[in-house]
């Protein structure tokens, strides 16, 4: 007994010894990583002008994280065949100048809706941005600076007042939507019976905050400049630096594709980019791009893109028996 017990002590004091090691090292990873979270935190980068090389996370192509709908109250919850759910949220408000009959100006509160794909373009800038100054310099900051003119030369628009209202629309749609990732798992026993479930939920934000300055020139009576700061989400710098990411093509933000066309095109890029072929149920695909009209009408609309081929890099098509959307590499 007694040397049974000795064993016993030095077995406890071995799993101690590895425990506390773990442990150990553990929290030395969980320092390292605050410490590289309050670097991004500090300072901030400022964009210079230029074209950018588009790139886009891994994660958003695969999930519509942004509405189809130029505008767009409802919120989006679907549940996929992998186990996963996906809930997507958000209503911006934003205080706009409205004119009376009289003639005077009056501030009108009015719903603007969560993130659409039109604000995606705002997206991939501001990610692309960051990754060009994180491969010339290996800095990252949540923070970056811009130039709306920069921004607008980039996806082929002139600057402009009307321009410029809606860039401040988008930062507020951005800012307000929600999305919240669900996780379901089964652990089975003996016979292949289910003796626990976990569930893993995420919550986060498109991006976390923004501030703007406008300058107007009396002479002109017409907005001039518009200088703009943006915070991204902890989740996009790991994005960046993980190199979670993927290149895209500059028709994505330069093109007029309707909304459609370019979650059609990002779905493509994500999953036949390395591939000569590649296909997916409709009602599958139809989850993917986030369509919430009915199957009908989203394959009415599927093939009128289809029969226009507008999608870059890829020719698209539907299967024969018409159950499933297919995808071939043009390069």
């Amino acid at each position: 007994m007694e040397n049974q017990d000795l064993f016993a002590s030095n077995d406890d004091a071995i799993n101690n010894s590895a425990a506390d090691i773990i442990s150990t090292r553990l929290k030395d990873l969980e320092k390292k990583r605050k410490a590289k979270e309050e670097e991004w935190d500090i300072g901030f980068y400022y964009a210079p002008m230029g074209d950018i090389l588009p790139i886009h996370s891994i994660g958003a192509m695969e999930y519509p994280f942004f509405s189809l709908k130029k505008l767009e109250l409802e919120p989006f919850v679907c549940e996929y065949k992998t186990g996963a759910s996906l809930a997507i949220t958000g209503n911006a408000e934003m205080h706009v100048r409205k004119k009376t009959e009289d003639g005077t100006y009056v501030k009108e509160l009015i719903s603007l809706g969560r993130a659409t794909a039109y604000d995606e373009k705002l997206w991939v800038y501001l990610i692309s941005k960051m990754q060009a100054n994180y491969d010339a310099t290996g800095s990252l900051y949540r923070r970056i600076r811009f130039n709306a003119r920069d921004y607008l030369k980039n996806i082929g628009l002139p600057a402009g007042g009307s321009q410029f209202a809606t860039l401040e629309k988008s930062l507020y749609r951005l800012r307000a939507t929600q999305i919240v990732c669900n996780l379901e798992s089964k652990l089975s026993g003996n016979g292949g019976t289910v003796i626990a479930s976990k569930e893993y939920s995420k919550s986060f934000n498109l991006i976390d905050s923004f501030e703007y300055l406008k300058t107007t020139y009396e002479k002109k009576q017409h907005l001039n400049k518009m200088e703009i700061e943006v915070e991204l989400p902890h989740w996009i710098i790991q994005t960046i630096q993980n190199k979670a990411l993927l290149k895209i093509s500059s028709a994505y933000i330069t093109e007029d594709l309707t909304n459609l066309e370019k979650r059609v095109y990002l779905i493509c890029e994500k999953f036949c980019g390395n591939s000569s072929y590649w296909h997916i149920g409709l009602e599958n695909l139809q989850a993917r791009l986030g369509s919430t009209v009915t199957p009908r009408h989203f394959k009415h609309e599927l093939k009128k893109i289809i029969a226009n081929q507008s999608i870059p890099k890829y020719k698209i098509g539907i299967s024969d028996d018409g159950r499933n959307f297919q995808v071939v590499h043009k390069e």
